[in-house]
């Protein structure tokens, strides 16, 4: 799940930063 967003993360550069970061928070509440 995460990889696919991050496949489209990649092709969509101008979304990039947000969507890396959207990531983290996602990554960091599951972790928790």
């Amino acid at each position: 799940m995460y990889i696919e967003r991050f496949e489209l993360c990649l092709q969509s550069q101008d979304n990039a930063e947000y969507t890396i970061e959207k990531e983290i928070e996602l990554i960091t509440k599951a972790k928790r």
